[in-house]
């Protein structure tokens, strides 16, 4: 189970926290709540935090993709803050991480 919640940041940018693990069950739920903060008109771009997130599979990866995918086509920012460590291993080895967060 894991726990959405989004809301609007200074400068219009949204931050979508997530808690909890990111699975096949859990994805569909992650990939509406940025999907739908990166459609935002007004918005400035997407902040997720992920300090609540303890695990991520394949398709959490493919979530975070989609939503930078269309951040990247709407020339929005999208940035992965927060990250665990053992998640921030499994997307540095799945060669995205220094995208989503900036980092090496």
């Amino acid at each position: 189970m894991i726990d959405v919640n989004t809301c609007v940041l200074g400068g219009a940018m949204i931050q979508v926290s997530v808690v909890g693990e990111i699975d096949m069950g859990t994805a569909p739920r992650l990939d509406d709540a940025l999907m739908a903060a990166v459609g935002q008109e007004a918005a400035m771009g997407v902040q997720v935090d992920f300090s609540g997130v303890t695990f991520c599979d394949s398709t959490g990866i493919a979530s975070l993709e989609r939503a930078y995918a269309a951040a990247t086509q709407r020339s929005a920012p999208f940035r992965l803050v927060n990250v665990q460590p053992a998640v921030a291993r499994v997307l540095a080895i799945v060669g995205i991480l220094q995208a989503l967060t900036d980092s090496e």
